[in-house]
């Protein structure tokens, strides 16, 4: 079993689950460190739809289809956002009830609950990654979940808000 297979499995446990109870399987992005136990996890929850941001579908190895999200699909209750820049077909999703933004790479947690942009090192279109980071701007919502870095627990949007200001565009 993979490392990434173990922290799945892992999570699973912690939530007093089990694979049977996985209806869903959601990619934020194609890049290999968040697809890479796909098919693992795909065997063990055979029942499992699979999602993805439409641009990236043709770039992971999936072992079923995936189904094609994009802005205001909704997975499991919570909203699709189209967030292009690290990826093509980059998505984050928002739990509006919780206010819990899941932001995928599309943007980076830091030391002491700070918020960065999509690293750049890899990242496909800084300028469109710019653009995202300014569109999850206008969202409101308390913790933000990211793909790398630690999470921002409170006052996720106000932080998020303060970034982007920062950037070019001014957002």
């Amino acid at each position: 079993m993979s490392r990434g297979e173990a922290t799945l499995e892992d999570a699973l446990a912690a939530l007093d689950l089990g694979w049977g109870e996985v209806d869903h399987i959601v990619l934020t992005h194609h890049h290999r460190d968040h697809t890479g136990s796909l098919g693992a996890a795909a065997e063990r929850a055979p029942s499992g739809t699979l999602y993805a941001g439409e641009a990236d579908i043709g770039s992971i190895d999936a072992p079923r289809d995936l189904v094609a999200v994009g802005d205001g699909s909704e997975v499991m209750g919570l909203t699709v956002i189209e967030t292009p820049g690290h990826t093509a077909g980059s998505i984050s999703l928002l739990d509006e009830p919780s206010g819990v933004l899941v932001a995928g790479d599309a943007l980076t947690g830091g030391d002491g609950g700070t918020v960065t942009g999509s690293n750049p090192n890899f990242t496909a279109d800084l300028a469109q990654a710019e653009l995202s980071v300014g569109k999850l701007a206008g969202y409101s919502f308390e913790t933000i979940l990211f793909g790398h870095g630690e999470p921002v627990l409170t006052g996720g949007s106000a932080l998020l808000a303060a970034y982007a200001a920062t950037l070019s565009g001014g957002y």
